[in-house]
């Protein structure tokens, strides 16, 4: 089995909640589990840190992450103090079809929504963000963007939330007026109280209590 393989497994039950944030990810277990040397089994847990899926604490071991409800808001308020300044550098050059783009991008959205497909809408609603970014044509400022929304994929894959899906989409919509009208001020707003919305939505009290049996998370 290659690293690689190690890396998929552990990120599956993470992002199917069959790994809690908090949960003890032992080198000796997980060797047992895969069957294969804990040489490799470290490399895939500083795989999975790079990822920011797993915290490997000295002395104490590997973890599934936890980010703490203090470190979700920080995330955020830095997320709406980018995204705000994206809005108002992009305002006045917008065309027409940016516009239709950003439109287009959000019925593909409100379709996953309307099937229930939530995992899908996770991501094109993360997306919308990436293509606002995008508009900047700022190579820098995008990487910083990307690598914020990379935090924003793990808090939503870790952690089982309870998003109000019509809301964050009609803010979608609104922002896209709001930038087709000129009314950056109110696109700024709407901006904010969606990421206030979103941050809302997440279940960060979720915590693996007690042994886990690893065989039986990583099945599959």
């Amino acid at each position: 089995m290659r690293t690689e393989d190690i890396v998929e497994r552990i990120s599956n039950a993470i992002f199917q909640h069959r790994l809690l944030p908090g949960a003890k990810l032992n080198e000796r277990d997980l060797g047992k589990v895969f069957d294969v040397s804990r040489t490799l089994i470290r490399q895939a847990l500083i795989r999975l840190e790079k990822d920011k899926l797993v915290t490997i604490e000295p002395n104490r071991g590997a973890f599934v992450s936890r980010p703490t409800l203090e470190e979700a808001h920080q995330l955020f308020d830095a997320l709406i103090l980018i995204e705000k300044g994206f809005i108002e550098a992009i305002a006045p050059t917008i065309t027409a079809n940016h516009i239709e783009i950003l439109r287009t991008h959000c019925k593909h959205q409100e379709k996953a929504e309307s099937e229930g497909n939530h995992k899908l809408a996770n991501e094109l609603g993360i997306q919308f963000h990436l293509i606002l970014a995008g508009l900047l044509h700022n190579p820098v400022l995008e990487e910083i963007h990307r690598d914020l929304m990379s935090r924003e994929r793990v808090i939503t894959a870790i952690f089982k939330t309870d998003f109000d899906y019509c809301r964050l989409h009609n803010h979608h919509r609104a922002i896209i007026d709001h930038l087709e009208s000129g009314s950056v001020k109110r696109a700024q707003k709407i901006l904010e109280s969606h990421y206030r919305l979103v941050v809302r939505g997440y279940h960060l009290d979720d915590v693996a209590l007690g042994d886990i049996d690893l065989a039986s998370a990583l099945a599959g």
